[in-house]
Parts: structure tokens; C-alpha cells; sequence
């Protein structure tokens, strides 16, 4: 996604978002615990972050409904290389990468499984 491509896409996304809602306040919170307030590809704590973590779509299927299994929690320089805004620095993470893919694949397993048994543990 080039730079007038994320641009549009962001119009677009905050069409759908309401960034002040409870809601998503409290989705993106609620997803932050769970992901260990670090960003789920390079481990950085949040609190390191300049802007703190960022929240990343793995789907816009609900898009302004979204679910817990659809965002991810992610420092700046990941969501920026995951959605191709950054040119990465010599030896910094590539969250692209194959590697980090199938950790990052069997992360959200982990965490699948996870809020299976929550959700199995409250009746759901």
C-alpha cells in the first residue's frame, strides 16, 4: 500500500470508527491486555512506544463493529512496515517476513485458544 493508498484507506476506516466511542476505547484496551500491552510481532512494550501501541486490522469484515479476533495490538514501526508506509531501517524487525509471519500465526492460535476458554468458562 503506497502513501495514497493508506491515505484513502484511512479516510475510509474512520468513516466506519468512531475513535471516541466506549466501545472501541474499550476493544482496543481489552485487546491491548491480552496481547500483553506489547506489540505482538517485535515484543516492544507499549510504554516504549513514542505514541504508545497502535491498533492494527487483521480483517475489515466488521468494519465499525469489530471484533476482539480482529485487531492486533502493534508499535509504530510494525504497523507502518505491515502496511508498507515505512521504509525499514538496516537490522530493524520486518514483521513481513516469513519467519515472523508463522510466529505471528501461531501467536494468534495461542490467543484463539485463549478466548475459546474465556468464552467457554462464561458460558458463551
Amino acid at each position: 500500500m503506497d502513501t495514497s493508498d493508506y491515505s484513502t484507506h484511512s479516510k475510509r476506516y474512520k468513516k466506519h470508527v468512531d475513535y471516541e466511542s466506549e466501545e472501541w476505547t474499550a476493544l482496543k484496551q481489552r485487546r491491548r491486555e491480552l496481547d500483553g500491552n506489547r506489540c505482538v510481532f517485535c515484543g516492544r512494550p507499549g510504554f516504549t512506544c513514542r505514541n504508545g501501541l497502535q491498533t492494527h486490522h487483521l480483517t475489515y469484515e466488521r468494519l465499525g463493529h469489530e471484533d476482539i479476533r480482529d485487531i492486533i495490538s502493534v508499535c509504530g514501526s510494525c504497523h507502518g512496515a505491515l502496511e508498507n508506509r515505512m521504509v525499514l531501517k538496516p537490522g530493524q524487525y520486518d514483521p513481513r517476513t516469513p519467519e515472523a509471519q508463522e510466529r505471528f500465526k501461531d501467536y494468534l492460535e495461542y490467543i484463539n485458544r485463549v478466548l475459546d476458554k474465556e468464552g467457554s468458562e462464561k458460558g458463551d
